[in-house]
């Protein structure tokens, strides 16, 4: 009787597991921290708060690696922003905040001529007609902080001059909008005037003396 050999089971195999270098872990750390500082510009999440803005990540690659092309790009993308936000801001006469961002910009990147640019800017602003008040189109589409903070400065002024005003909007909600606006900003008090329908949106306070 032919005895059957004893089943030898086979040793199982190994896959050698690749264990990731420093290097390697560094430079994943890097792509997520610029992946998340993009991220940030895009929502214009660009330095406030500062916990997870653009300029904390971008700010923490640097420190990992200084010459790091990508997040140098980065700050200048914020420090770019906040140019615009400037000159948005200097459009509508807000000058306060103009030149905090004008500040953020430097530090984060802009040149001194670039800065210096929109200061220049800002003095010649300033020989405006005294009753005149334009506003910038761009903000008036979007509705950001700018244009709400210089209306408010406007209704201010307005109820300080118990002055009427005349709204020039280049449609009737925009108008109203605008009127809306000052009106939030001064309970109590009935901001007196009328909307005109013009391309060249801007406030007039018709009893302030040029």
């Amino acid at each position: 009787m032919k005895e059957d050999k004893p089943v030898i089971p086979e040793a199982p195999s190994t896959v050698p597991v690749k264990v990731k270098t420093a290097q390697e872990i560094r430079q994943q750390l890097i792509n997520e921290l610029l992946f998340q500082g993009l991220q940030a510009v895009d929502a214009d999440h660009l330095s406030e708060p500062y916990s997870n803005s653009a300029v904390d990540f971008f700010g923490q690659v640097l420190d990992i690696e200084p010459a790091n092309s990508i997040a140098v790009d980065g700050m200048r993308k914020v420090a770019s922003r906040y140019l615009s936000m400037a000159d948005s801001a200097l459009a509508n006469g807000a000058r306060d905040v103009a030149n905090n961002y004008l500040a953020k910009a430097l530090r984060y990147g802009a040149s001194q001529s670039e800065v210096d640019a929109r200061t220049a800017r800002q003095a010649v602003s300033t020989k405006s007609p005294k009753n005149e008040f334009l506003l910038a189109e761009k903000d008036l589409d979007e509705k950001d902080d700018p244009i709400k903070l210089r209306l408010m400065e406007l209704a201010v002024k307005a109820m300080r001059a118990d002055s009427r005003l005349t709204i020039v909007a280049r449609n009737d909600a925009e108008g109203r909008w605008i009127y809306q606006q000052m009106r939030e900003y001064l309970v109590g008090y009935r901001l007196r005037g009328n909307i005109v329908q013009g391309q060249v949106p801007k406030v007039i306070l018709i009893d302030m003396a040029n």
